[in-house]
C-alpha cells in the first residue's frame, strides 16, 4: 500500500498485490506485470446483495488511529487523532482509553464529532494499546509504531495556524535543519526554515500566508524527504471588496404545468457597482426534492473538491459558523481523511513517479495472446490488427506484434469516446491464422464496497411545510413579464376514411423484446447478472465461457444450476423434459420470457446447448409468491421454488470467434449527456411524464456591461411548482459567488 501500489493520481485507488503471486513480489512489479488471476467463485453474495461488512456486529468496535503528521514520532510529544465506529460504519462516543504495555493509563478522550477524536501521547512511549469503554475484556488495538524523528503539531485559529514542530531520539542532539513548505493544490504558497532541536520550535502564521481552502503543511528535510505532512483548512478571507451581490428575480412565484419560467439576474460588488462575470445556475423543483440537500455552499465545494478521500458526511455542518467548534470537528475530518495526489518527494523530484496506469495520459489497450488451451501458453511474434468501428461510424486501426511473453500494446494518438466493436486478427510469422486466445487488460475497476451507516442516513426536506411555503412565498421577489414567445400553430386536418384488408395491430415485438424484454426480469429479480460483461471479463482472462450454466456456476455458487442432461434418447424421440434445480429445488427457466421447456421441445437444435456467449443477463426470482395489489394477499402463482429470466444477446452474432480472429466490444472516454429541457413552444409536445427534478442547468451564464443576465425555461408536468435556484460562481479576480 505504498507509492509503489499507487494505482491513480486522481483518484485514492491502491492496486492489491498479485494473488497468484506467492514469491515475494513487490506491488510494483505486480501492477506492470499482466496479471491473469484464476476464477474464484464467490461463496456466499452475489453481486445484486450487498457485500458483507468488516464487522457485521455493531455491538463490536472499530477504532483507528491516524497521528498528526503521518506516522507516529520517537521520543516526542504527539497528539494522535482516531475514528471510533461500530461495525455498521456509524460513529460511536464510548471513552477511549490509552495504555502503555505496562498496563499504565497514558490517555483518556472521549469522540468530539462523528466517532473522531485525539489525544496528546507523551514523549518516551514505546508500544501502546487502546481500549474502549469501561469493559476491561474488550481486545486491546495496539498503536502504530514509531518510524519517525519529527513531530508536527498544527492548531488552526480564526486569523491563522499555530505550528509546532519537535523532534525526538537522536534528532534532538543534532539540531537539524528542515524546510517548511505549504501547498495548495500542489503548488507552494509559502516556504520558510526552521532548526529543530531539543526543545519544540514553536511559531504562528498569519492568515494571509494562507489561501482559502484545505492546504497542506509538510516539514522536509535537505534531501527533500518528507518527515511531516499535514492537511488543514483554511476559510475563505471574508471581506467587503470580495463579497458581490446576487439579486434573483422570478416572472412568477408558483408556476403552472410546461410554464415558460424566467429568472432575471444581476450582480454587484459591495459598493453597488454591476460586475461583469461568468457563473453557474442550476434550477431545480423544490418539491421534487425528496431529502435536504445539505450541500454546504461552495466551501462545501472546496473541500469535496482537494485532498479528502472517501465519504463525508453532512459536509454543510461544518460551514455553519466559523468558531472554534466547528474549525475544530473539520480539523479532525482532515486528519483522518486526508489523502495527497502526489507524494513531497515526488513533487521536489527527490523521487520519481512510475506512472502504472498510462490511461492518465491516453488510451491504451493491452493484452497477451495465448494458445487455445487452458494452460496459458504465450504466442510470441505474432501479429496483430485491430480495426474498431463505433455505431456513429467512426473507425480506429492499428498493428502491434506479440513480445516473448505474448504481451502487446496499441497506443491511441487520437481520443475517442463511446463503445467500439473491435476485431482482432492473430497471424504467425508465416501469416496465417491460428486459433488462439485473446487477453485483454483492462478490469481495473474498484471492488465494490457496500454503502455504510452514515452513508444511509438522509435527512427530509421540511420545504413541504404550509407555513414555511406561505413565508417563502411571500419573500419570492418577481417581476412583470410579458409573454412573447410566439405560440406552435396546430393546425387540425379533417378526418379520411381508409379500408384495409388486413388491420395493423401494433408492434408486438420480437423474440428479444417479447412481454417487455429485460424489464420483465429486473422487476422481479432477486439476482442479477450481468452475463455480456462477464462473459468478456473471463474472456478476458484467457478462458472460454463455454456453456451457459457451467459459466453461471463460475460466477457465484448461488448461480450453480444443477441439471438434468439429456440422453442421446430422449433427444432423438424429442422428449425433452428436462428438469432444474437450484440449491437442491425445482427452478423454472425462461428464455426471452418464454418457457424454456417449450422452446426446448419445439427447437432442440437451438436450445439443447446453450452458450454463455449467447445471452446478455440474468435474473434470479427467488419465491413463486405474486402480491395482490388490492388487498395486499399473497398467492403461490408457481410450484417452483425459483424462476430463471435469461435473455438472448441480438448482437451476439457480431463477436463470435473465428480462427485466428476475436472480436470484442472496447470503451473510449464516456460520452457527455445533455440535461434534457424542452421546448413546449416549438416541436416539443407536453407531456404527462416529464417529471424533471432539474429543470435547469446552465453552467456558463454570463453578465452584460450592467451586470444582468437572464434564463428561460419551461416547467414540467406538476401543478404549482415553485422554484429551488442555485448560483455558484467565482470571477477572474477571486470574487465569490454563492447564492441558494
Amino acid at each position: 500500500w505504498g507509492a509503489a501500489a499507487c494505482f491513480s493520481r486522481v483518484l485514492p485507488v491502491f492496486a492489491a498485490q498479485n494473488p497468484m503471486k506467492t514469491n515475494g513480489t513487490d506491488a510494483r512489479q505486480g501492477i506492470e506485470s499482466l496479471s491473469i488471476p484464476q476464477p474464484t467463485p464467490h461463496d456466499k453474495v452475489t453481486l445484486a446483495k450487498p457485500r458483507p461488512y468488516l464487522l457485521s456486529d455493531k455491538k463490536q468496535f472499530r477504532l483507528r488511529f491516524y497521528p498528526e503528521g503521518g506516522a507516529r514520532a520517537r521520543d516526542a510529544e504527539q497528539q494522535i487523532a482516531f475514528e471510533l465506529t461500530d461495525g455498521r460504519g456509524r460513529a460511536c462516543e464510548e471513552t477511549v482509553r490509552i495504555f502503555d504495555e505496562n498496563g499504565d493509563c497514558l490517555a483518556e478522550a472521549q469522540p468530539e464529532s462523528r466517532g473522531r477524536g485525539s489525544f496528546l501521547l507523551p514523549a518516551g512511549v514505546g508500544k501502546a494499546y487502546a481500549l474502549v469503554g469501561e469493559d476491561a475484556t474488550q481486545k486491546r488495538i495496539p498503536l502504530p509504531e514509531a518510524t519517525e524523528d519529527f513531530a508536527l503539531r498544527v492548531l488552526p485559529e480564526a486569523d491563522g495556524i499555530e505550528i509546532t514542530v519537535s523532534a525526538g531520539g537522536e534528532a534532538a542532539q543534532r539540531a537539524e535543519l528542515l524546510g517548511l513548505a505549504i501547498l495548495h493544490r500542489e503548488r507552494v504558497t509559502y516556504f520558510d526554515t526552521v532548526t529543530v532541536g531539543a526543545e519544540p520550535v514553536c511559531f504562528f502564521l498569519e492568515k494571509k500566508n494562507l489561501r482559502g481552502g484545505v492546504n497542506r503543511l509538510v516539514l522536509f528535510d535537505t534531501k527533500g524527504r518528507s518527515h511531516a505532512s499535514r492537511l488543514f483548512w483554511s476559510a475563505p478571507m471574508p471581506s467587503e471588496e470580495r463579497t458581490l451581490n446576487v439579486e434573483v428575480q422570478q416572472n412568477e412565484a408558483v408556476y403552472d404545468p410546461f410554464q415558460p419560467a424566467v429568472l432575471a439576474f444581476r450582480v454587484t460588488d459591495a459598493a453597488g457597482r454591476p460586475v461583469r462575470t461568468t457563473f453557474s445556475v442550476a434550477v431545480r423543483e423544490k418539491d421534487a426534492n425528496i431529502t435536504a440537500s445539505h450541500d454546504g455552499g461552495l466551501c462545501a465545494d472546496l473541500l469535496l473538491s482537494s485532498e479528502v478521500k472517501g465519504y463525508v458526511h453532512r459536509p454543510d455542518l461544518y460551514f455553519e459558523k466559523d468558531d472554534a467548534a466547528h474549525r475544530r470537528m473539520l480539523d479532525l475530518l482532515l486528519m483522518v481523511q486526508g489523502w495527497s495526489a502526489n507524494t513531497f518527494d515526488v513533487m521536489c523530484e527527490a523521487d520519481t513517479f512510475h506512472l502504472q496506469q498510462p490511461i492518465e495520459e491516453k488510451l491504451i489497450l493491452r493484452g497477451t495472446v495465448y494458445k487455445d488451451n487452458n494452460r496459458f501458453e504465450p504466442r510470441p511474434g505474432f501479429s496483430l490488427s485491430m480495426k474498431a468501428y463505433s455505431q456513429a461510424g467512426a473507425a480506429i486501426e492499428g498493428e502491434t506484434v506479440t513480445d516473448e511473453k505474448g504481451e502487446f500494446a496499441f497506443e491511441s494518438q487520437v481520443n475517442y469516446w463511446g463503445d467500439y466493436l473491435a476485431q482482432f486478427t492473430m497471424r504467425n510469422e508465416d501469416g496465417k491464422k491460428r486459433w488462439s486466445r485473446l487477453s485483454l487488460d483492462r478490469w481495473f475497476a474498484p471492488q465494490p464496497q457496500p454503502f455504510r451507516g452514515p452513508e444511509l442516513e438522509f435527512d427530509l426536506t421540511i420545504d413541504h411545510d404550509s407555513t414555511l411555503i406561505a413565508q417563502e412565498l411571500l419573500a419570492t421577489p418577481t417581476f412583470e413579464w410579458k409573454d412573447t414567445i410566439p405560440m406552435r400553430r396546430i393546425t387540425e386536418l379533417k378526418g379520411a376514411e381508409v379500408k384495409v384488408k388486413r388491420k395493423y395491430r401494433g408492434f408486438t415485438g420480437n423474440r428479444y423484446t417479447y412481454d417487455g424484454g429485460e424489464k420483465t426480469g429486473m422487476r422481479r429479480a432477486t439476482y442479477y447478472y450481468n452475463l455480456r460483461q462477464e462473459v468478456d471479463r473471463y474472456k478476458d482472462m484467457g478462458y472460454q465461457p463455454g456453456e451457459l450454466f457451467s459459466f453461471l456456476s463460475t460466477l457465484e455458487q448461488e448461480a450453480a444450476v444443477d441439471h438434468t442432461m439429456l440422453t442421446e434418447g430422449e433427444y432423438e424421440t424429442g422428449n425433452l423434459s428436462a428438469e432444474y434445480n437450484l440449491r437442491g429445488r425445482k427452478m423454472e427457466i425462461y428464455i426471452n420470457n418464454t418457457s424454456y421447456d417449450s422452446l426446448l421441445a419445439r427447437f432442440p437444435e437451438l436450445y439443447a446447448d446453450l452458450q454463455a456467449e449467447e445471452f446478455v443477463s440474468c435474473y434470479i426470482v427467488e419465491e413463486g409468491l405474486a402480491e395482490n395489489a388490492v388487498t395486499g394477499e399473497q398467492m403461490n402463482r408457481s410450484t417452483a421454488r425459483y424462476r430463471m429470466y435469461l435473455y438472448q444477446d441480438p448482437e451476439a452474432f457480431r463477436v463470435r470467434s473465428q480462427r485466428g480472429v476475436e472480436r470484442r466490444m472496447i470503451q473510449g472516454f464516456t460520452e457527455s449527456k445533455k440535461c434534457y429541457e424542452p421546448d413546449y413552444r416549438t416541436f416539443d409536445a407536453p407531456n404527462e411524464k416529464d417529471l424533471r427534478r432539474t429543470l435547469k442547468w446552465a453552467p456558463s451564464v454570463k453578465t452584460d456591461a450592467q451586470g444582468k443576465a437572464s434564463l428561460i425555461f419551461y416547467t414540467n408536468a406538476r401543478p404549482e411548482q415553485r422554484l429551488d435556484i442555485s448560483v455558484r460562481g467565482v470571477t477572474d479576480d477571486g470574487r465569490l459567488l454563492d447564492v441558494r
